[in-house]
């Protein structure tokens, strides 16, 4: 985008995803991928998303590419973890930025993104040989009604119970600004589970929150189907929306209102997490006394032997000194 009003409304991407298929990586020789790094830029790859309005190749500048070059590795969905980003993550998310949109994203950009109190972050990792290697990662921005945003909002799709109504209540949406999986390892259902890992921050960040939107350019039919399938709604189109190489393009908005079933699901799955890390604590707990109260029987038992042992060199000498007075008499 060109206009500072536009950056934070760059298009998403997104490709229908299959949980069920792995990826099966291919085979070079190489101890340390980092060894190739000046190599690794050099290449070129064919993008198969629909980020960008005109099929085009571009430089390889994530050095997750080299791994995949490099190693023999085959990878599950349970292979992958999901955790908040942080500023060590900086370097690769611009680097994956920079393959996934048609906009730079700098270091000051992701530094703000990760400070901001109503942002939230997840990547997606995998670990090999102790390292983690990030493989994706969402940005969602909190909104509320009345706030003074400049851009467009849809609060209209969100239709708040009478309850809520009553007592006045804002409502709240979360935009989600950037969503996207490295190239090797799309179909494996990794961006279905981002965007189940955030629904849970959500929730744990803003319990009241109503639902969820975004910005998809027109020409990326495989994003807007994916959020198709994924319950969220097309409301509206935006025309000249977006800015790219000097040319408009219209965008289509899209909201996946909360209702109330959905609410209480994830209300349900947080609040089994928080039972869930009880029942640890619980068990620590249990644990810790229990080896506390067997260490205490252990010591007072040597106690008690050494006490009998006392008492029995003392009953020793006591039975000594009668016999030696006993001979003294005689």
């Amino acid at each position: 985008m060109n206009n500072e009003s536009n950056k934070n409304n760059i298009d998403k991407i997104t490709i229908s995803l299959n949980s069920e298929n792995t990826i099966n990586t291919n085979s070079n020789i190489n101890n340390n991928i980092n060894n190739n790094n000046n190599n690794n830029n050099n290449k070129q790859i064919k993008l198969t998303s629909g980020s960008f309005p005109k099929f085009k190749t571009v430089k390889q500048y994530s050095n997750i590419h080299n791994f995949f070059n490099n190693y023999n590795l085959k990878l599950k969905p349970t292979d992958i973890f999901f955790k908040s980003l942080d500023i060590t993550n900086i370097p690769e998310l611009i680097n994956l930025h920079k393959e996934w949109f048609p906009i730079f994203y700098g270091p000051l950009f992701f530094t703000d993104l990760l400070e901001k109190e109503n942002i939230i972050s997840l990547g997606a990792f995998f670990s090999y040989n102790n390292f983690e290697y990030l493989i994706g990662s969402i940005f969602v921005e909190f909104k509320i009604e009345g706030d003074g945003e400049r851009n467009y909002v849809p609060y209209e799709a969100i239709n708040l119970p009478t309850t809520d109504k009553l007592l006045c209540r804002k409502k709240e949406l979360g935009y989600l600004m950037l969503i996207g999986v490295v190239e090797e390892l799309r179909k494996l259902g990794i961006a279905t589970k981002l965007l189940e890992e955030i629904y849970t921050k959500i929730f744990i960040k803003k319990p009241n929150c109503d639902g969820i939107f975004l910005h998809v350019i027109e020409s990326n039919l495989p994003a807007i189907n994916f959020y198709t399938k994924n319950s969220f709604t097309k409301i509206h189109e935006m025309s000249n929306y977006y800015d790219i190489d000097d040319i408009n393009y219209k965008a289509i908005v899209f909201v996946f209102a909360f209702d109330d079933k959905f609410k209480r699901k994830y209300k349900c799955i947080i609040n089994k997490s928080k039972c869930s890390k009880f029942l640890e604590f619980a068990k620590l707990m249990i644990n810790l006394v229990f080896w506390s109260f067997k260490t205490i029987c252990i010591v007072c038992s040597i106690c008690c032997s050494n006490s009998n042992e006392t008492v029995e060199t003392n009953d020793t000498n006591n039975s000594n000194n009668y016999l030696e007075e006993l001979n003294i008499i005689i």
